[in-house]
């Protein structure tokens, strides 16, 4: 459900080409290291700067906001997904 609430995560994709897919697996971790949430994004490169910021958010409940402090992202490229 809608919180009004997100996490967001931006990021670069290193070596990726114009007019690729891309699927990724996100997830905000707590200062201790502890898995808050896990969210996956996709879409596809363009032109003219495909190494550009990427970014993906996801809901999350308004306790877990201060809670957040960092991310992690592992991307899937391909010429089409």
């Amino acid at each position: 459900p809608e919180t009004g609430f997100y996490v967001l995560s931006q990021f670069k994709i290193e070596g990726i080409k114009a007019e690729q897919t891309y699927r990724c697996d996100l997830t905000a971790f707590d200062k201790d290291g502890k898995a808050l949430v896990a969210w996956k994004t996709e879409g596809r490169s363009f032109d003219p700067n495909p190494s550009g910021v990427y970014s993906g958010q996801t809901n999350i409940t308004p306790e877990q906001v201060p809670l957040v402090k960092s991310s992690n992202v592992t991307c899937l490229v391909a010429d089409s997904i």
